[in-house]
C-alpha cells in the first residue's frame, strides 16, 4: 500500500505540474481524487515494476536459503582417519572436528574410514540418499570420492587433511580446516573438469615412468622398514634415479603420432602454468583441456634440470620437454599392463592408455 500511495502522489504532482505549465490549465483538476481517477494509467506503469522487483527479490532470497538449508542437511562425509594431518592427532582434536563437521552434514552420515574404503563408503552414502559428499583426506582419497560424486551427479566438498593437498589448494579451499568448513557453510557451487584414463577419473594428473616406480618403492620402504613418508620418499628417489629406467612410448594426439624413449610422461587435468612451487599451480580447473608433457632425455642431470625448471614454473624455457594442451591423448607401450600413478596412487592399467578431459563433470562447493 505504501508503494501504491507513493506513486499515486507522484503521479498527481506530475499532473499538476503539467497542468500549470501547459496551455490548457483548466483540463486538469486540483482535486487529488479526481486526478487519480482520470489518470490511473500514469500510476500503474510506475508502481507495478517496483512492486514486481521487490516481490521477486524476496522470493529468490527465500528460495535460495531454503535450497541451501536442504542441501546442507543432506550432505554425507567420508573422512580418511589415516590422512597425513590426522595421523598423529589426539582423539580430542578428532572429536572437535566431528562437532564442527556436524554443522554441515548429517551426524549419522559421517564416516571415518581407511583410504582404501573411501570409495565404497561414499557409494553407500549415495544409496542412503545423500545429495552431496564432503571428503576429508589427501588427493588419493579425494580423487576416489570425486569419481563417485561425479557419477551420481551430486556436489562435492573438500577438507584438506592430506600432506600436500594439491587439489584443495588449486580449488581455492583454505588450508585451515575450520575455514574450510565455513566455506562449506557458504555453499557456493561451481563446476570443474575431471580427467579420465581407461574409465577411471582423476582430479590432478596421471604419470608414467619414473614417478609411479618411485611411489611404489616408497610404499615398499614404508611397509618393510617402518620409515616415515618423507624419509621413504628420499630413499626411493635415490633408488629409482640410480637405475633410471627409460620407457619406449607412442603418444597419439589428434591423429599425430609421436615416438619417444623417455623417463617420464605426465598428463595433467588442465594446465600447470605457475610451477609446482607456486601458490596457484593450476590457475583454472574448467578449461576443458589436458596438458601432456613428454621428457625427451636419457640423462639424469638433464632430467633433474627439467624438474627444477618445472617446479619453478619455467615450462616455456625447458629444452627437451614436449608439452601440449589437448582434449584427448592415447599413450601406448609394448607391455600389456603399465605401472601408472593416478593422483599419486599406483595402479596397473592395460595398454594403451586412453585419456580425455571431462569438462564440467564435477560440481564442487568452493570459493
Amino acid at each position: 500500500m505504501r508503494i501504491v500511495r507513493y506513486f499515486t502522489c507522484l503521479g498527481f504532482l506530475r499532473c499538476n505540474m503539467k497542468a500549470e505549465s501547459g496551455p490548457n490549465k483548466h483540463c486538469f483538476s486540483r482535486n487529488p481524487a479526481a486526478s487519480v481517477r482520470r489518470h490511473r494509467w500514469l500510476q500503474i506503469p510506475m508502481a507495478w515494476p517496483q512492486l514486481l522487483i521487490t516481490v521477486t527479490a524476496r522470493f529468490v532470497t527465500a528460495t535460495t536459503r531454503l535450497t541451501v538449508g536442504i542441501q546442507l542437511n543432506q550432505l554425507g562425509a567420508v573422512i580418511n582417519a589415516s590422512a597425513g594431518s590426522l595421523a598423529r592427532v589426539e582423539s580430542a582434536a578428532r572429536e572437535s572436528l566431528q562437532a564442527e563437521l556436524c554443522s554441515v552434514v548429517r551426524p549419522e552420515w559421517v564416516r571415518w574410514v581407511s583410504g582404501a574404503d573411501a570409495e565404497k563408503e561414499a557409494k553407500q552414502l549415495i544409496e542412503k540418499g545423500a545429495q552431496g559428499l564432503v571428503v576429508g583426506g589427501g588427493d588419493g582419497t579425494i580423487s576416489a570420492v570425486a569419481g563417485v560424486a561425479a557419477a551420481a551427479g551430486v556436489c562435492l566438498g573438500v577438507l584438506p587433511l592430506g600432506t600436500r593437498n594439491h587439489f584443495a589448494r588449486d580449488l581455492g579451499v583454505p588450508a585451515d580446516v575450520g575455514d574450510a568448513i565455513r566455506t562449506l557453510q557458504d555453499f557456493r557451487l561451481r563446476r570443474i573438469d575431471l580427467g579420465e584414463v581407461n574409465g577411471t577419473t582423476f582430479i590432478n594428473n596421471v604419470s608414467l615412468g619414473l614417478y609411479p616406480k618411485l611411489v611404489a618403492r616408497r610404499e615398499k620402504f614404508q611397509r618393510s622398514r617402518g620409515w616415515r613418508k618423507l624419509t621413504a620418499h628420499a630413499a626411493a628417489a635415490g633408488y629409482v634415479l640410480r637405475r633410471f629406467p627409460l620407457s619406449r612410448v607412442s603418444v597419439e594426439v589428434e591423429g599425430r603420432l609421436m615416438m619417444a624413449k623417455t623417463p617420464i610422461v605426465f598428463v595433467s587435468n588442465n594446465v600447470c602454468r605457475d610451477g609446482l612451487l607456486a601458490d596457484a599451480r593450476r590457475p583454472a580447473l574448467d578449461l576443458g583441456k589436458l596438458w601432456v608433457c613428454v621428457a625427451r632425455t636419457d640423462s639424469r642431470l638433464a632430467l633433474m634440470r627439467m624438474c627444477r625448471d618445472f617446479l619453478l614454473g619455467r615450462r616455456d624455457e625447458i629444452p627437451g620437454l614436449d608439452a601440449e594442451e589437448v582434449d584427448a591423448v592415447t599413450v601406448t607401450m609394448r607391455r600389456r599392463r603399465m605401472l601408472v600413478a593416478v593422483d599419486g596412487e599406483v595402479r596397473h592399467l592395460a595398454s594403451p592408455l586412453r585419456l580425455r578431459s571431462l569438462p564440467g563433470a564435477l560440481q564442487v562447493i568452493a570459493p
